[in-house]
């Protein structure tokens, strides 16, 4: 299957999953519509399948192209339809004045009956369409036959490859991974799998393939077979695979339901009285190991199986298989000198080539950089540079072309070709979180936050059979882990604790994989002034990224009428407000009278106005508002029954509505020190019960708050300022918020001052890892330190006036990675770490501490610290044992005594990268 296909299976997946959801909620959907739906969610993805195996069978594959076109433009039709009638049944529930909902109810009707005669006449069209289809092909007696589950098979000596065709950097797995296969020991006789772990292109089906051509592997197995999996086959197909070649046949047929079981019965009779070895390739789901076992006996005489994938999933389901468990060979990228010696042999070059070290060092760095470890990388780029003469210069400036030139293209598919690799293996479930990741600006770094959010209310991220325990925030983590480690994302920064905060797609790939989802419709990038000249979209636009002023965009319906999601990244005016967003959604509700959006994402765009009819898009699951310096916010946003997310930090708005509290699907609320009107003493039930992150409430001297927070119990983020009056209740309800992630929490009084913050027993947060507490805490006795969360790793305290015998408990923190000790939090004139404290730190400020004036560290402790930053401790006068923290890389001190600086400088290796700043405040 060509890159185009597998694109366009990622989108007629997207909209076939949503039908069979929809078919899943009996009340949204008419019974006489039911068989609609039913046919565009089950039926077209199967006559597109059947197509492309029959023209491809005949050799017809260029037919294939405008059939697909055809099969999305109809997927995209029929959810159009089904947004539709679903805006028409949340009109109704939106609408409840008695003779208003009578005359939409009857509009409901009289559409639904509209709609499905549209339905009716996309099916109508679409076999029309197939069946000319057929005719141009010449193959109406050939289609109706049984579909073909003839697959190619990979026999001992005709085995293909894409994969490197060279061992250098691989030899110690090779090893590993053959000693493993021929083990017939006590240990090594039973049945045991394998997997050759690697992100695509790292040489896992190099490694195997030489194995398993080994003479002596070919020797101790009777029987082997080497079969691909892909995202079609059933287990039957499998099974096939396998039985031709230990049989030598051509022909197996599955026909029936008996034929599965007595070819599965056949081959494990086959199996038990042989020693065999199986290698299943590309392996990318897990949802055929139960059936897949019964055929595999384990006769205690040293079979394997050897799995092949990138899929780590299929590592924890195989460990169910046996109670031997599994073994895993991991391929790591090459080192440099690896990836130089494959260069050299495959140029069949020398360094003497070079005319001196300096030209060859730099060189080598250019080819170091460009291949990152792949053994492919490598190839593709000695296949390009062999058609050449050595001439220094201009084989660096084709090596700096060959990386970033968009203007040849064989240049560039040579390329890409391991990067689209990778993408190619991706889970079918992934591809759309990346493809979606294009509409971004080129080269713009993505909070992963953001990223997050908007995956999973475009509806990529839906939690499946294998991850019913997960939500979507864990399974879009998932997702974003995978990436990274093929490679298609790099992470641009990371907060301070190592986590990434934001990350975008390679340069060198983003030009080909925007331009391919903007092509297949996923999303339409406004950024001309002037449209008379730009060829229309293929379909219609259904996700809209703003790169350009919304006054120049069209207003044909093509471009409007079907949007689902608007994300703005016109954010260069920093000094007038975007009037343009609201006119553009007054338009968008005014066609429709209610609105099909989304996704309306304003971050960074500077006061855009939203209209009073923000209330109107029924739809809308996240509103990002972050950076706008908005003044105000309608009130209309607590009817969005749908919204996931509310973001409006960094925004100038202080104050929101109770009717926030109507928006019973909010799963994160971001805001800025806002505090809410409360207007009635009742608590709505079964509000925000979705609630994960809850950051910027400002609670007054009020406890009507507290009691409206306390049913939320499913928070995993927190950020909180209260008053003094309310900070008993608040830390007794925070005692009970077991699924806390991260905690923010200010006590502050009618001034603005650090107030008393009581500090609840937190022994029971085990998964509290950031806490973050402002406020002067009470005296901690010595055994106190088990009220801290037992796997803390950030720990940031502001005014809270510790003693000196606190610094002692906190070393006892046994995963403090990070420590911050601002302004006031210390009061004590002397700190000493003693031997054994801090095991795990590895960065500390002590910032502020106007009362320390000695600062002792024994040898034994802080042994892994890295980083250290004093600031503004102008009292404190000596520092000692400095020296015995070894690991300490990074030292800074801004506005610090110049004697201090002076005697820390005596003290300290010259290898120590020391920062000395004069701040002026």
């Amino acid at each position: 299957m060509d890159q185009q296909s597998i694109d366009i299976d990622v989108q007629v997946s997207l909209v076939t999953e949503r039908l069979t959801d929809l078919l899943a909620q009996q009340v949204y959907v008419h019974p006489i519509l039911r068989h609609e739906v039913r046919w565009a969610a089950y039926d077209l993805p199967e006559y597109l399948r059947r197509f492309r195996e029959t023209a491809h069978k005949y050799k017809m594959d260029q037919l294939v192209s405008q059939f697909e076109l055809r099969v999305l433009q109809d997927c995209f039709l029929v959810e159009e339809i089904i947004d539709t009638l679903l805006l028409k049944r949340a009109m109704l529930k939106w609408t409840r004045k008695g003779l208003m909902r009578r005359l939409i109810r009857l509009s409901s009707v009289w559409s639904r009956n509209l709609l499905m005669g549209e339905m009716k006449n996309v099916r109508l069209s679409f076999i029309t369409f197939w069946n000319k289809s057929l005719e141009e092909l010449n193959l109406v007696s050939r289609i109706d036959e049984e579909p073909s589950n003839e697959r190619t098979s990979y026999n001992n000596s005709s085995l293909e490859t894409s994969e490197v065709a060279d061992d250098i950097g691989h030899e110690k797995g090779e090893e590993a991974l053959a000693g493993e296969m021929l083990r017939f020991d006590e240990l090594g006789c039973g049945l045991r799998i394998i997997q050759v772990v690697g992100i695509a292109s790292s040489g896992q089906t190099t490694l195997v393939n030489t194995i398993y051509n080994r003479e002596d592997v070919k020797k101790h197995f009777q029987v082997r077979a080497w079969v691909r999996v892909s995202t079609r086959n059933s287990v039957g197909d499998i099974l096939i695979d396998i039985w031709r070649q230990v049989m030598r046949m051509e022909e197996a047929k599955v026909e029936s339901e008996q034929d599965y079981h007595d070819l599965r019965k056949d081959l494990g009779t086959l199996l038990e009285t042989n020693r065999y070895l199986i290698v299943m390739e590309d392996v990318w789901s897990t949802h055929f190991w139960d059936e897949l076992k019964l055929a595999f006996p384990d006769t205690k005489i040293g079979s394997r199986i050897l799995v092949i994938s990138s899929d780590d999933e299929v590592v924890e389901c195989g460990s169910l298989w046996n109670d031997q468990g599994v073994d895993a060979i991991q391929l790591h990228r090459l080192n440099g000198e690896d990836i130089w010696a494959l260069f050299l042999k495959n140029m069949r070059w020398d360094e003497d080539r070079f005319s001196n070290l300096e030209s060859l060092a730099y060189f080598k760095d250019k080819v170091l950089r460009k291949c990152d470890g792949s053994p492919l990388a490598v190839t593709k780029l000695c296949g390009l540079l062999s058609t050449k003469d050595f001439h220094y210069h201009e084989l660096l400036t084709l090596i700096d072309d060959h990386a970033s030139s968009g203007d040849d293209q064989e240049h560039q598919s040579s390329f890409f070709y391991s990067l689209t690799s990778s993408y190619q293996d991706l889970p079918p479930r992934i591809r759309p979180c990346y493809l979606y990741m294009g509409l971004f600006p080129k080269a713009f770094e993505i909070p992963i936050r953001r990223l997050f959010r908007l995956w999973i209310a475009e509806g990529f991220v839906k939690p499946d059979l294998r991850s019913s325990d997960k939500t979507p925030e864990d399974l879009a983590e998932d997702y974003f882990k995978e990436l990274v480690s093929r490679n298609l994302l790099e992470v641009t920064r990371r907060k301070s604790d190592g986590r990434p905060r934001t990350c975008r797609i390679p340069g060198i790939v983003y030009d080909v994989f925007s331009a391919k989802a903007m092509d297949l419709g996923l999303f339409f990038v406004h950024r001309y002034s002037d449209y008379t000249s730009v060829s229309p979209p293929k379909f219609n636009v259904r996700r809209l990224a703003e790169y350009f002023a919304m006054k120049y965009y069209p207003s044909s319906d093509v471009y409007d009428q079907h949007l689902l999601s608007y994300i703005s990244f016109n954010t260069r005016r920093r000094d007038t407000p975007a009037h343009e967003v609201g006119i553009f959604l007054d338009k968008l509700t005014a066609k429709r009278g209610f609105g099909l959006l989304r996704v309306l994402d304003l971050e960074g765009v500077y006061k855009p106005r939203l209209p009073e009819s923000l209330g109107k898009l029924l739809q809308l699951r996240y509103l990002g508002l972050r950076w706008t310096f908005l003044d105000s916010l309608t009130n209309s946003v607590g009817g969005l029954v749908y919204l996931e997310t509310l973001d409006v930090k960094h925004t100038n708005i202080t104050t929101l509505s109770t009717s926030i509290w109507k928006a019973k699907n909010l799963r994160h609320l971001y805001m800025n020190e806002v505090h809410f009107h409360m207007s009635i003493q009742k608590r709505p039930t079964g509000s925000l019960a979705k609630l994960q992150t809850l950051w910027g409430l400002s609670i007054g001297n009020t406890s009507l708050v507290v009691n409206w927070l306390s049913k939320l119990v499913g928070l995993r983020k927190l950020g909180l300022t209260c008053h003094s009056t309310t900070v008993q209740a608040i830390a007794d309800w925070i005692s009970k918020l077991t699924n806390l992630q991260s905690l923010k929490l200010r006590s502050i009084n009618e001034f603005g001052q650090p107030s008393n913050l009581k500090f609840a027993n937190m022994t029971m947060h085990h998964k509290l890892n950031d806490l973050y507490l402002l406020g002067v805490l009470p005296k901690l006795a010595a055994d106190e330190v088990l009220q801290f969360p037992p796997n803390l790793k950030i720990l940031t305290l502001s005014g809270s006036q510790l003693g000196e015998d606190s610094i002692r408990i906190l070393g006892k923190l046994p995963q403090l990675n990070i420590l911050r000790l601002f302004g006031h939090s210390y009061s004590g004139a002397t700190i000493v770490c003693r031997c054994g404290d801090f095991p795990e730190l590895v960065a500390l400020k002590l910032w502020m501490l106007e009362e320390l004036k000695e600062w002792k560290v024994e040898k034994g402790a802080m042994t892994r610290l890295r980083e250290l930053e004093i600031r503004c401790c102008g009292n404190l006068e000596h520092v000692e044992g400095l020296e015995h923290i070894t690991t300490l890389k990074d030292l800074t001190l801004t506005n610090m005594p110049p004697d201090l600086v002076l005697n820390v400088k005596a003290s300290m290796d010259e290898a120590l990268s020391l920062t000395v700043n004069e701040w002026k405040f």
